[in-house]
């Protein structure tokens, strides 16, 4: 196998090209889906049955941890092992680390992913984007974070409104509150207020939520309710 400089194979190189090429097909959603499933699979956390769990991984990490919460997110044993450490393993933070060099067609695909009309691939292509934010947020402050957010943020809000599974929702605020730490923040003034509202929905189950609603609200305070006629 061919190797390069930076320890990544050639085979890798060209395996991950085609990924992304899948992922961006919006032409194809059978493809798409696909790509998008493979994607959301390296993020590594599983059951000892051999069930994904990354996005039980993620929810906990993102501070959902009222039992009530967690039982609506069906067929998980919050007991398992892999779910008592929130910490990345090292391999699933080296993956990461390798899929993040790649840099902006990752990203444009996975935003293209969330843009589709399947659930599936969707749902996917945000939990791999939330995976990938984990670790851009453990590398500090950088470039292609605040690419990501450019690209991603209204298709990464667009999964916080109580359309979609709590789940669901609680990853796009860790994948919002990742990708716009730092210099990101004032990004979150393009957020509609139908986003902001989502997030104060939100709020209860997890903190991230809490703290977004704090910069939105100082960049754009809520408009005073007016009390006349009142």
């Amino acid at each position: 196998m061919m190797e390069k400089s930076d320890g990544r194979s050639v085979f890798q190189d060209e395996a991950m090209e085609i990924l992304l090429d899948s992922l961006s097909c919006q032409e194809n959603s059978r493809v798409q889906s696909l790509s998008a499933s493979v994607l959301s699979d390296l993020g590594g956390t599983y059951s000892w049955s051999g069930e994904s769990y990354t996005v039980a991984w993620l929810t906990k990490k993102a501070g959902l941890t009222s039992t009530s919460h967690r039982n609506t997110i069906r067929n998980i044993d919050w007991l398992d092992s892999c779910l008592q450490d929130i910490e990345i393993s090292t391999w699933s933070s080296n993956s990461a680390r390798a899929i993040i060099k790649i840099g902006v067609p990752v990203i444009s695909a996975l935003a293209k992913g969330m843009q589709s009309k399947v659930k599936g691939t969707s749902n996917d292509s945000l939990v791999c984007a939330a995976w990938l934010g984990s670790e851009l947020v453990a590398l500090g402050e950088n470039d292609i974070r605040y690419s990501a957010c450019e690209i991603m943020l209204h298709d990464i809000a667009s999964h916080l409104h109580p359309g979609f599974e709590l789940a669901e929702r609680v990853v796009a605020c860790m994948c919002l509150y990742n990708y716009t730490s730092g210099k990101g923040k004032q990004m979150l003034m393009s957020l509609s207020e139908g986003s902001r509202e989502s997030l104060r929905r939100l709020s209860s189950f997890t903190w991230m939520a809490e703290e977004l609603l704090q910069v939105t609200d100082y960049f754009l305070p809520r408009k005073p309710v007016s009390t006349v006629g009142i």
